[in-house]
Parts: structure tokens; sequence; C-alpha cells
């Protein structure tokens, strides 16, 4: 099925990260339990979108899912499973993926740019 709709993955960082914070601030600053279901709501909505931007890739002109290198599939459920396993309390580990994910993001090398390709070439 091929869908007409392009994505756009500022705006879908730009939602994961406003989930997440949110979430964050309700575990920091609510004092009642009411809040509960929105905080797990926001929070779930912000992990999904965010691995949904790890997914697309930058300028991808369509969105290929499905088409993951198996070892990134089985070291991201490796991961996950590790993590459900030595039960990492969530008031510890989201403000270590917050960090790591903005450390990544400004420590990460820019790409080179290539140079151009000369016309009839390729």
């Amino acid at each position: 099925m091929q869908s007409d709709v392009p994505l756009n993955r500022g705006l879908i960082a730009g939602i994961a990260c406003v989930c997440l914070a949110l979430a964050l601030a309700m575990m920091l600053f609510s004092t009642d339990h009411a809040n509960d279901m929105w905080q797990a709501a926001f929070m779930k909505v912000g992990v999904v979108m965010g691995a949904l931007w790890l997914a697309i890739p930058p300028g991808a002109a369509g969105l290929e899912l499905g088409k993951a290198p198996l070892w990134k599939v089985v070291v991201g459920v490796l991961i996950l499973a590790l993590l459900i396993r030595v039960r990492v309390p969530i008031k510890l580990l989201l403000p270590i993926v917050l960090i790591a994910a903005v450390a990544i993001r400004i420590l990460r090398p820019k790409p080179k740019p290539r140079p151009p390709r000369e016309p009839g070439v390729g």
C-alpha cells in the first residue's frame, strides 16, 4: 500500500519531544494520582513517535520501515528485553534516555558535502 502523504521528520520529532517532556513534567511535579492516565498516555505516544522518528531515514522519499537490517532489529529487541528484565525504574530511565538523545543529536558529526555530479554521468 503506497501512501501519498509525506512524512515530516521534524514534526514527528517535535511531537515526540513535547509528549515526553509533558510526561516528565507530570511525573516530577504532579502530587495527585489523577494525572497518571495522562502521564502514561504521553509517555507511550512520545516513545512510539520517537521510535518512528528514528526509523525514518533523513531525506527519505518514502517510508520503508519494513526494510530495516536484521541486526538492528535484533539489537533493539535485546535492549528492550534487557531493560524489562532488569526492571529499570522509569524515573531513572527517562532522564538518561533524554540526555543521551540530546547528546547524540548535538555531538553527531555533520555529513561531509558531496561534490556535485557531472551532467550525463550515471
